[in-house]
């Protein structure tokens, strides 16, 4: 039931992503959007972001529950996204990583302290002293 009312008004498979994860996962999941939802008002397009980051977090740590998650994990799918210079000259790759960045430290904010204000949920020990990546010069921009 949390499920569907998590992903209502969203395409159905948006629900199959929730599906996919560990069912604690999925439940998780639905449980952060429905409060984001309480407190903040979530656009659809910011809920579809954040059941893709967050199914994609699930799987790349073989479907853990997110409070067994290491930190070493979060940094290691957040490196996934980096790509060399040679693939990616533009650096594109650091506008994902500082957007899914974004995504895990509030999920991870809200997983660690539900029941606080959300302006005054303290970082866990999980995420802190994380930080965004820079913006780099695309290498054609750069002097030489």
């Amino acid at each position: 039931m949390q499920l569907e009312a998590a992903t209502q008004g969203l395409s159905p498979e948006f629900l199959r992503y929730l599906t996919k994860v560990r069912e604690e996962n999925g439940q998780t999941i639905a449980n952060f959007l429905l409060a984001m939802k309480f407190e903040t008002d979530l656009s659809d397009n910011y809920r579809r972001s954040l059941i893709k980051t967050l199914s994609r977090l699930s799987q790349f740590c073989n479907n853990k529950p997110f409070k067994s998650i290491s930190r070493q994990e979060i940094i290691s799918f957040l490196d996934s996204f980096r790509k060399p210079e040679d693939v990616d000259p533009m650096y594109k790759w650091i506008g994902k990583y500082n957007l899914y960045l974004t995504y895990l430290i509030r999920f991870f904010k809200w997983l660690y302290s539900p029941d606080m204000d959300r302006k005054d949920r303290p970082k866990p020990s999980i995420i802190q002293n994380l930080h965004r990546q820079k913006r780099r010069e695309p290498v054609y921009l750069q002097a030489n």
